[in-house]
């Protein structure tokens, strides 16, 4: 007897507020029999797009942003070689698999400010991201907790099924 597709849950964490939040979510919908647990990750902007987040961002101490920059273009770097290594140095992404979930996908989303400017240019930029990644995905439900800025981008960007 053929068994039926399960659906495929993806959910957005873009922090680690949400992550601490969704922990449970996230082992009630692993667990679940009929369901497929689809994890996404949010990362600066600067660890895939530095130049690009170099033009749009507006750090408010530019000697401390330059140390940061340097780190992100090093990272950047170091995770096009070894993937591997940008996951070891991602706190986020670290925590999530350290307690045995999936990650389906990491998408570049926040630009340096915390400017209500950087926040919305965020929002346009992972919106890109983000529905290019649920045109890929394929999800059959995106879940969507929205307490923050860039869950607007998630609400924006959910596809239509």
């Amino acid at each position: 007897m053929e068994q039926p597709k399960r659906k495929k849950i993806l959910i957005p964490i873009l922090n680690r507020a949400h992550y601490g939040r969704l922990r449970s979510v996230l082992k009630a919908v692993n667990d679940h029999p009929k369901l497929e647990l689809m994890i996404l990750v949010a990362s600066p902007l600067a660890y895939s797009s530095f130049f690009l987040n170099l033009k749009h961002s507006r750090p408010a101490l530019k000697g401390q942003a330059l140390r940061w920059y340097l780190k992100a273009r090093f990272l950047s770097w170091a995770g096009k070689l070894n993937p591997r290594f940008l996951i070891n140095k991602d706190f986020l992404i670290k925590s999530i698999l350290d307690d045995g979930f999936p990650i389906y996908s990491r998408v570049p989303f926040f630009i340096d400010g915390g400017s209500s400017v950087s926040m919305a240019k965020s929002v346009g930029f992972g919106l890109i991201k983000l529905a290019d990644e649920f045109n890929r995905l394929k999800p059959d439900a995106v879940f969507v907790n929205a307490d923050r800025f860039e869950m607007m981008a998630v609400a924006l960007a959910e596809p239509v099924t």
